[in-house]
C-alpha cells in the first residue's frame, strides 16, 4: 500500500472515530434531558367513552408527516388506514399515534380526529376485522430508551372511536418486529424481539388470538424445538386466501460471537404453518420448505395480499465491506408469491421502464424525487408501506440511506397489477431537506459511480450505502 493510500485510510478512520464521538456526546446530552419513558407512556392511558366519538377531517399539509414502521391496512375496496410509526429528524425521535384514511379513488388523505387514542408506537401489527382496525404490540422509542407493548386496541371504522381490547388467556410478552396475519377468525402471531437496552431477546413463539372471545392461546411446540424456525424479527408472513397454510420467510436476528461482538444473522429459510394442526394440542405445525426464485435478500419488504397471492416490494441486504463497515443495498423489485406452488414470481411492467432498473446515484434523495416522472418507478427502499386496493398496488414511503443519513420517504406510487402498464407517481412527498434538522453529510462510497445489478428481468438491482456496523439497528 502506498504512503498516500495509508494516509488517506488513516484520515478516514480518524474522521469516523470523530463522528462516532460526536454522536455519543449528542446521545449523552440528550439522555440527560429525557423524561423516564414509563412516565411518557402513562400520559396516553384512556378508557372507552361514548364522548370519544371521532370523525374524518381535512388537515394541514394534506398528507401524513413522514414516518417509518407504521401500518397501512386495507378496509374497503378503495380505502386504507395508516396508523402510528416513527420519524427521526436528525435530533430527536417522534413516535406517532395518529391515524389517516387514504381514499384511492380521490387520491386524498383524511385525519381520524378523536380525543382518545392508544399510546404512540411503531413496529406494531394491524389488521381489519368486522369494521374494526385492531393493533397489537410495537414499541415506543426515544434516542436512548425502549418500551415494548403487548396491549391491543381497536378503532371502529364507522364511529372512528378507539377502545382498549380486554384480552384473556396466554397473552404474548411485550414485543415489536413481530408478524401477524388473519386466518378464519384468528389473528396469528409469530416472532419479534424485546430490547431491554442491556440485551435483546428474539422470539420464535406462535400464538392465536380469537376475535370471537378476545382470547389468546399459545401453540405449544416445545417438544419439537429442533423442527421449528429459529427466533427472528422482521420476517415475511403471509396467509393466502382460502388456504390452511401460512408462509414464513426470512427475517433478522442480532447475534453475539465469543468476543461479544454484535452481528446480524439474516435468515433465508422458508416455512409453512399448518393452521388446521395449530388448532390442536401438541402437534407439529411447522414444515420447512424450499421456495423457487426467491430473492437473495430477506428483510425490509413491504408485504400485502392480492387475491390468492402475496405481493412484496422493496427490501434491503447488508454485506461486510471490511473493518466495521456494512454495505447496505436497497431494492425496488416487486414479486408475487404463490404459496401453493412455493414459488416467487417477479412483477415487471409490460410497458415503460422495468421496476428492477431504478438505480440511485450519489445525488440526494430529494433531488431524485423532485425530478421523477409518471413513467418512472419507485426508488429503492426498505420497509415501504404497501396495500392492494382493487387491482392496484400502492407503495407509500419507506427508508433509504444516503451516506450516514437515514432518509424517511413520504412518496406514493401505484401499479395496476392486472394491466402492469407501468408505475404512476401519485405524490412525490415531502422535501426531506426541509424537515431534517441534523447534519446532512452525504459520504461518497467507493462504488458510487458503479451501478449495482443488471438489466436482466430477474436482476436484484438497488442502491448501496455503507454504515458503521457498531451502530446496527433492527430491521422492523
Amino acid at each position: 500500500m502506498t504512503k498516500s493510500k495509508s494516509e488517506a485510510k488513516a484520515k478516514l478512520a480518524a474522521e469516523k472515530r470523530e463522528a462516532q464521538e460526536r454522536k455519543a456526546r449528542k446521545k449523552l446530552l440528550k439522555s440527560s434531558k429525557e423524561s423516564d419513558i414509563s412516565h411518557i407512556i402513562k400520559r396516553y392511558r384512556y378508557t372507552a367513552n361514548a364522548e370519544n366519538k371521532g370523525k374524518l377531517v381535512e388537515f394541514e399539509g394534506g398528507r401524513p408527516t413522514p414516518r417509518a414502521s407504521a401500518t397501512f391496512t386495507t378496509f374497503q375496496n378503495d380505502l386504507a388506514i395508516l396508523f402510528g410509526g416513527e420519524f427521526y429528524d436528525g435530533v430527536e425521535v417522534t413516535v406517532y399515534n395518529d391515524a389517516f384514511v387514504y381514499n384511492a379513488t380521490k387520491n386524498e388523505w383524511r385525519l381520524v380526529e378523536t380525543s382518545a387514542k392508544p399510546p404512540p408506537r411503531c413496529a406494531h401489527q394491524a389488521t381489519v376485522f368486522n369494521n374494526y382496525l385492531y393493533i397489537f404490540g410495537g414499541e415506543y422509542t426515544t434516542l436512548n430508551q425502549f418500551h415494548h407493548f403487548n396491549d391491543m386496541h381497536r378503532l371502529c371504522l364507522k364511529s372512528h372511536t378507539w377502545e382498549p381490547v380486554q384480552m384473556t388467556g396466554q397473552i404474548p410478552t411485550p414485543r415489536s418486529g413481530h408478524r401477524m396475519v388473519t386466518w378464519n377468525g384468528y389473528w396469528v402471531l409469530f416472532g419479534g424481539f424485546h430490547d431491554t437496552t442491556r440485551e435483546i431477546h428474539y422470539f420464535n413463539d406462535l400464538y392465536l388470538f380469537s376475535f370471537k372471545d378476545s382470547t389468546w392461546r399459545r401453540v405449544c411446540q416445545r417438544k419439537f424445538s429442533g423442527a421449528i424456525p429459529e427466533p427472528r424479527a422482521a420476517c415475511i408472513m403471509l396467509a393466502p386466501k382460502n388456504s390452511n397454510k401460512v408462509l414464513v420467510f426470512g427475517g433478522f436476528t442480532k447475534v453475539k460471537d465469543t468476543n461479544k461482538n454484535v452481528a446480524g444473522q439474516y435468515h433465508q429459510d422458508s416455512w409453512l404453518i399448518n393452521m388446521d394442526l395449530a388448532l390442536q394440542d401438541d402437534m407439529l405445525v411447522w414444515e420447512k420448505i424450499s421456495t423457487k426464485s426467491k430473492p437473495g435478500y430477506s428483510i425490509g419488504f413491504g408485504v400485502t395480499n392480492y387475491k390468492t397471492f402475496g405481493v412484496v416490494f422493496g427490501g434491503v441486504s447488508d454485506s461486510d465491506s471490511g473493518g466495521t463497515s456494512l454495505k447496505s443495498t436497497f431494492y425496488n423489485n416487486c414479486y408475487t408469491i404463490n404459496v401453493d406452488q412455493k414459488k416467487w414470481y417477479p412483477i415487471t411492467a409490460t410497458e415503460g421502464p422495468q421496476s428492477s432498473e431504478a438505480i440511485m446515484d450519489d445525488e440526494t434523495l430529494t433531488q431524485k424525487m423532485s425530478s421523477v416522472s409518471l413513467a418512472a418507478s419507485p426508488p429503492p427502499r426498505m420497509n415501504p408501506h404497501t396495500v392492494v386496493l382493487g387491482n392496484t398496488l400502492y407503495v407509500y414511503g419507506g427508508i433509504v440511506e444516503q451516506g450516514s443519513v437515514e432518509m424517511t420517504l413520504s412518496d406514493m406510487w401505484a401499479l395496476d397489477l392486472s394491466k402492469r402498464d407501468g408505475w404512476r407517481c401519485l405524490d412525490k412527498g415531502y422535501n426531506f431537506r426541509e424537515i431534517y434538522k441534523g447534519e446532512i453529510d452525504m459520504e461518497e462510497d467507493s462504488d458510487s459511480d458503479e451501478e449495482i445489478g443488471s438489466d436482466e428481468e430477474d436482476s436484484e438491482s438497488g442502491i448501496s450505502t455503507e454504515e458503521d456496523s457498531s451502530d446496527m439497528t433492527d430491521e422492523e
